[in-house]
């Protein structure tokens, strides 16, 4: 008999580190998940620059700098540049497309290039993953 004893209280120390242990992973994940909204808004700033940075390369411009990425509205940014530029639309196209597809936060997106004399839409378009 005591080695039923010896035994079934050995099961319940690892019913109890099993149940710590699923605990500490519950509330790692919970920081984890708290925690990546900043993470997924600089990703994101980073990636908008990225883009920003090739549109600079494909209008012959490697020295102008982009401007840090402003968060207007809820996912809603603005990419700046130091200097005026020109852009092929299919390119501009193509290019947010081929970077916006590794973030699966980005399913729909509108994109709107103004004008900074008058702050007019000078190109615009819209993309839905559906």
């Amino acid at each position: 008999m005591p080695d039923i004893r010896n035994l079934l209280s050995g099961k319940r120390k690892y019913v109890g580190g099993l149940l710590l242990l699923m605990f500490i992973s519950i509330i790692g994940l919970a920081f984890s998940l708290a925690g990546s909204d900043g993470y997924d808004v600089a990703r994101r700033e980073i990636l908008l620059r990225r883009i920003g940075h090739e549109i600079l390369l494909q209008s012959g411009d490697s020295t102008s700098r982009v401007l840090p990425v402003k968060k207007i509205a809820e996912n809603e940014y603005q990419v700046s540049f130091e200097n005026d530029l020109t852009f092929q639309p299919g390119f501009l196209v193509n290019t947010t497309q081929r970077l916006l597809a590794g973030d699966p936060l980005t399913r729909d997106y509108v994109v709107n290039i103004l004008n900074c004399a008058d702050g007019s839409v000078a190109y615009g378009y819209a993309i839905s993953k559906d």
